[in-house]
Protein backbone atom coordinates (compact mmCIF):
# COMPACT_ATOMS: atom_id res chain seq x y z
CA UNK A 1 0.00 0.00 0.00
CA UNK A 2 2.91 2.65 0.65
CA UNK A 3 4.51 1.81 -2.51
CA UNK A 4 1.27 2.20 -4.38
CA UNK A 5 0.68 5.89 -2.17
CA UNK A 6 4.10 6.81 -3.30
CA UNK A 7 3.93 6.13 -6.79
CA UNK A 8 0.41 8.05 -6.72
CA UNK A 9 2.08 11.15 -5.04
CA UNK A 10 5.01 10.97 -8.06
CA UNK A 11 2.05 11.15 -10.40
CA UNK A 12 0.75 13.79 -8.56
CA UNK A 13 3.62 15.99 -8.38
CA UNK A 14 5.05 15.08 -11.87
CA UNK A 15 1.74 16.54 -13.72
CA UNK A 16 1.67 19.97 -11.61
CA UNK A 17 1.34 22.60 -14.26
CA UNK A 18 3.22 26.09 -13.44
CA UNK A 19 1.36 28.66 -12.73
CA UNK A 20 4.08 32.28 -12.38
CA UNK A 21 2.93 35.14 -10.04
CA UNK A 22 4.36 38.14 -9.54
CA UNK A 23 5.13 38.93 -5.79
CA UNK A 24 6.61 42.14 -4.01
CA UNK A 25 9.00 41.35 -1.38
CA UNK A 26 10.04 44.59 -0.23
CA UNK A 27 9.60 48.01 -1.83
CA UNK A 28 10.12 48.47 -5.62
CA UNK A 29 11.40 44.68 -5.62
CA UNK A 30 9.42 41.73 -7.39
CA UNK A 31 9.64 38.01 -7.74
CA UNK A 32 8.74 35.30 -9.35
CA UNK A 33 9.43 31.78 -7.95
CA UNK A 34 10.31 28.50 -9.85
CA UNK A 35 9.06 25.17 -8.85
CA UNK A 36 11.02 22.50 -7.37
CA UNK A 37 11.30 20.45 -9.83
CA UNK A 38 12.96 19.36 -12.86
CA UNK A 39 12.21 20.80 -16.27
CA UNK A 40 8.97 19.16 -18.20
CA UNK A 41 6.45 20.24 -20.33
CA UNK A 42 4.25 20.53 -17.74
CA UNK A 43 6.37 23.03 -15.41
CA UNK A 44 7.47 24.86 -19.07
CA UNK A 45 10.90 25.10 -17.32
CA UNK A 46 9.59 27.06 -14.35
CA UNK A 47 11.79 26.19 -12.11
CA UNK A 48 14.13 28.86 -11.08
CA UNK A 49 13.33 32.38 -9.18
CA UNK A 50 13.52 36.05 -11.54
CA UNK A 51 13.72 39.06 -9.48
CA UNK A 52 12.67 42.55 -11.04
CA UNK A 53 13.88 45.89 -9.30
CA UNK A 54 12.09 49.38 -9.58
CA UNK A 55 14.29 51.97 -10.56
CA UNK A 56 13.26 55.90 -11.87
CA UNK A 57 15.63 54.92 -14.79
CA UNK A 58 13.26 51.59 -15.53
CA UNK A 59 13.60 48.26 -14.80
CA UNK A 60 16.64 45.71 -13.78
CA UNK A 61 16.08 42.01 -13.55
CA UNK A 62 17.84 39.48 -11.71
CA UNK A 63 17.87 36.68 -13.95
CA UNK A 64 15.42 35.84 -17.24
CA UNK A 65 14.31 32.02 -16.46
CA UNK A 66 14.85 29.36 -18.76
CA UNK A 67 12.72 29.95 -21.94
CA UNK A 68 11.34 33.22 -24.07
CA UNK A 69 8.19 32.05 -23.29
CA UNK A 70 8.67 32.34 -19.37
CA UNK A 71 10.68 35.05 -19.73
CA UNK A 72 8.09 37.27 -21.98
CA UNK A 73 5.40 36.59 -18.83
CA UNK A 74 7.46 37.71 -16.58
CA UNK A 75 8.25 40.90 -18.56
CA UNK A 76 4.79 41.16 -19.15
CA UNK A 77 3.63 41.05 -15.23
CA UNK A 78 6.43 43.48 -14.58
CA UNK A 79 4.97 45.76 -17.57
CA UNK A 80 1.36 45.30 -15.25
CA UNK A 81 3.05 46.28 -12.56
CA UNK A 82 5.36 49.39 -14.04
CA UNK A 83 5.35 50.07 -17.87
CA UNK A 84 9.02 51.27 -17.61
CA UNK A 85 12.20 49.77 -20.00
CA UNK A 86 13.57 47.77 -18.89
CA UNK A 87 17.56 48.82 -18.25
CA UNK A 88 19.70 45.85 -17.25
CA UNK A 89 19.68 42.08 -16.55
CA UNK A 90 21.90 40.17 -14.87
CA UNK A 91 22.73 36.94 -14.97
CA UNK A 92 23.40 35.57 -11.67
CA UNK A 93 25.32 32.51 -13.00
CA UNK A 94 25.39 29.55 -16.05
CA UNK A 95 22.86 27.39 -15.01
CA UNK A 96 20.37 27.15 -17.76
CA UNK A 97 17.19 28.18 -15.99
CA UNK A 98 18.75 31.83 -15.44
CA UNK A 99 19.70 32.47 -18.72
CA UNK A 100 18.36 31.14 -21.34
CA UNK A 101 15.23 33.16 -21.79
CA UNK A 102 17.66 36.43 -22.05
CA UNK A 103 16.61 37.21 -25.78
CA UNK A 104 13.58 38.65 -24.32
CA UNK A 105 15.10 40.78 -22.41
CA UNK A 106 17.94 41.96 -25.14
CA UNK A 107 15.32 42.51 -27.51
CA UNK A 108 13.61 45.17 -25.62
CA UNK A 109 16.62 46.90 -25.05
CA UNK A 110 18.40 46.02 -22.06
CA UNK A 111 22.23 45.77 -21.27
CA UNK A 112 22.87 41.85 -20.48
CA UNK A 113 25.30 41.71 -17.79
CA UNK A 114 26.87 37.93 -16.67
CA UNK A 115 30.40 37.06 -15.27
CA UNK A 116 33.04 36.33 -18.24
CA UNK A 117 32.84 32.91 -17.87
CA UNK A 118 29.38 32.51 -19.25
CA UNK A 119 30.63 34.63 -22.59
CA UNK A 120 33.65 32.38 -22.42
CA UNK A 121 30.87 29.33 -22.50
CA UNK A 122 28.62 31.32 -24.82
CA UNK A 123 31.31 31.10 -27.84
CA UNK A 124 32.23 27.52 -27.21
CA UNK A 125 30.58 24.58 -29.01
CA UNK A 126 29.26 23.00 -25.62
CA UNK A 127 26.71 26.20 -25.30
CA UNK A 128 24.84 24.66 -28.76
CA UNK A 129 25.39 21.10 -27.73
CA UNK A 130 24.05 21.56 -24.13
CA UNK A 131 21.18 23.57 -25.24
CA UNK A 132 20.48 20.73 -27.82
CA UNK A 133 20.71 17.93 -25.55
CA UNK A 134 18.05 19.86 -23.04
CA UNK A 135 15.94 20.31 -25.19
CA UNK A 136 15.99 16.54 -26.39
CA UNK A 137 15.86 15.61 -22.70
CA UNK A 138 13.34 17.88 -21.56
CA UNK A 139 10.55 17.43 -24.25
CA UNK A 140 11.40 20.46 -26.35
CA UNK A 141 11.02 23.08 -23.72
CA UNK A 142 14.23 25.06 -25.17
CA UNK A 143 13.00 25.38 -28.86
CA UNK A 144 12.85 28.90 -28.92
CA UNK A 145 16.18 29.40 -27.18
CA UNK A 146 18.84 31.82 -28.47
CA UNK A 147 22.10 31.70 -27.00
CA UNK A 148 22.47 35.39 -26.48
CA UNK A 149 26.27 36.69 -24.95
CA UNK A 150 26.92 39.18 -22.22
CA UNK A 151 27.36 42.86 -23.55
CA UNK A 152 29.06 43.76 -20.35
CA UNK A 153 31.45 40.87 -18.45
CA UNK A 154 32.82 41.28 -15.20
CA UNK A 155 34.68 38.98 -12.80
CA UNK A 156 34.88 40.28 -9.78
CA UNK A 157 32.58 43.42 -7.91
CA UNK A 158 30.93 45.62 -10.15
CA UNK A 159 28.85 49.18 -8.95
CA UNK A 160 25.98 49.95 -11.62
CA UNK A 161 24.75 53.22 -10.87
CA UNK A 162 20.68 53.72 -11.76
CA UNK A 163 18.36 56.46 -10.20
CA UNK A 164 16.99 54.68 -7.60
Amino acid sequence: MKKLSLILTILIISTVSYSMELKKFYENMYMVRGMDAMPSPENKGLMSNAYGILTKEGWIVIDSLSTPELSKEFLTLLQKEKKAPVKYLIITHYHQDHWYGASTFKEVGAVVIAHKNLNKFYNSPEAKMTLEASNQRFGGIYKNVKLIPADIEIESPKDIKVDS
